[in-house]
C-alpha cells in the first residue's frame, strides 16, 4: 500500500535533486573566475562520462579494464580528421565515437564470450596492445610525441576552445547528456535485460533473452561514449599521446565507479567528484595519491561495497532503528 507513495516520493527528491545540480552547473563560471579551476571542473567531467559508460559492460557482468582503450581510438580518430586532414571537428567528433563503437561491436563478439578474470586480462592486453601500436606507429599516431595542435570546435566561427567558459558550458551539455542517455538506457526493456544477464546467464536464457545481443550493445553502447570523451578531451587540450591512455588511467577509472558506488547510477559522478577533489588536494604530494585510493578503495570492498553514494541510506537506516524500542532476551 506504501509503495507507490515511496516511489513517488523518491522520484520528487531525485527531480530535486537533478535540478539543483544542474542550477549550480549552470551558474558555476559566474562565481569560479579561475581558470584553473574551471579546467579541473572540465576534466571532471570528461572523467565521469568514461566512469558511467564503464557501468553499462559492468551490469551484464563485465568488467572491463581497458576502457580507456576506447577512449583512445576515439581521440586519435577525431584528432586524425580534425588536424591532418581538416574534417571539420564536430564530423571529426561524430567519427570518433563511430570508429569506437565499431571496434567495440567486432571486438565484442570476440571477447565477451569469455568472462570473470579472462575477460579483464584480455581487455587489458588489448588496451596494452593499442599503446604500443600507437607509440610505434610514428608517421601515422606521432609516436611518443602523439598529436599536437588539435584544433577546437567552433560554432559560427566563434572557437569554444579560446576561454575555459564556452568549453566549460560544451562539456557540462555534453556530459549531461551522456548520462542522461546511460540512465535512460539502464531503465529500458534493454536495461532490464543487462541487469537479467548480470545475474545468471543461465536464467536469462530460459527467458528468452539474447545474452550475446545484449552483452555486445552494453560493450558498443559503453565504446561509443568512451570514444565521444576521448574525443572531446583531445580537442579540449589540443594534445593526445599514449601516454594518456595507459593501464594505471584505466584503473583510475575503475576505482572512481567502486568508490562511488557501482550499484547505483549516481556512483560514478559521486566517486570521480570525490576522488578529483582529493587528487588536487594532494597534488603537491601527488607521490602519495596511489597510496591514498588504495586506503579508501580497500575499506569500499570489503566493508562498504554500497560506496559513497550508500552513505545517506545507511544513516538513514540507522537512526530509524535508534528510534525503535528494543527487547530483552532476559525477562
Amino acid at each position: 500500500m506504501n509503495q507507490v507513495p515511496a516511489t513517488v516520493n523518491s522520484n520528487r527528491k531525485n527531480k530535486i535533486r537533478v535540478s539543483l545540480l544542474l542550477a549550480i552547473l549552470l551558474l558555476l563560471p559566474l562565481f569560479v573566475r579561475s581558470p584553473y579551476l574551471l579546467h579541473v571542473v572540465i576534466i571532471t567531467a570528461l572523467y565521469i562520462i568514461l566512469a558511467a559508460a564503464l557501468r553499462l559492460p559492468l551490469i551484464t557482468g563485465r568488467f572491463n579494464i581497458g576502457i580507456v582503450a576506447f577512449a583512445a581510438i576515439g581521440a586519435y580518430t577525431s584528432a586524425l580528421l580534425a588536424s591532418k586532414l581538416g574534417v571539420n571537428v564536430w564530423l571529426a567528433l561524430l567519427a570518433g565515437c563511430a570508429v569506437s563503437g565499431v571496434v567495440a561491436f567486432g571486438l565484442g563478439l570476440i571477447i565477451l564470450r569469455v568472462s570473470g578474470l579472462y575477460f579483464a586480462m584480455l581487455t587489458m592486453c588489448l588496451l596494452e596492445m593499442l599503446r604500443h601500436y600507437l607509440l610505434w606507429h610514428r608517421k601515422l599516431t606521432g609516436g611518443v610525441m602523439g598529436i599536437l595542435n588539435i584544433p577546437s570546435p567552433t560554432i559560427w566561427g566563434f572557437d569554444l576552445g579560446a576561454d575555459k567558459v564556452p568549453f566549460y558550458y560544451l562539456t557540462m551539455i555534453v556530459m549531461v547528456f551522456s548520462i542522461w542517455f546511460i540512465y535512460r538506457m539502464e531503465r529500458s526493456r534493454a536495461g532490464m535485460a543487462f541487469q537479467a544477464i548480470g545475474q545468471s546467464d543461465l536464467l536469462s536464457e530460459h527467458l528468452g533473452i539474447n545474452i550475446a545481443r545484449y552483452r555486445n550493445l552494453a560493450f558498443v553502447v559503453s565504446g561509443i561514449f568512451a570514444g565521444l570523451m576521448g574525443g572531446m578531451i583531445a580537442h579540449y587540450l589540443h594534445y593526445t599521446s599514449p601516454e594518456d591512455w595507459t593501464i594505471m588511467q584505466s584503473l583510475t577509472i575503475q576505482i572512481f565507479m567502486v568508490v562511488g558506488g557501482r550499484g547505483s547510477p549516481w556512483g560514478p559522478i559521486v566517486g570521480t567528484v570525490v576522488l578529483m577533489a582529493i587528487s588536487e588536494i594532494l597534488r603537491p604530494t601527488k607521490e602519495v595519491l596511489p597510496l591514498v585510493y588504495g586506503a579508501i578503495l580497500i575499506p569500499v570492498i570489503l566493508f562498504y561495497p554500497r560506496g559513497i553514494v550508500g552513505f545517506p541510506h545507511s544513516i538513514s537506516e540507522w537512526w530509524s532503528r535508534r528510534g525503535q524500542p528494543r527487547f530483552s532476551a532476559s525477562r
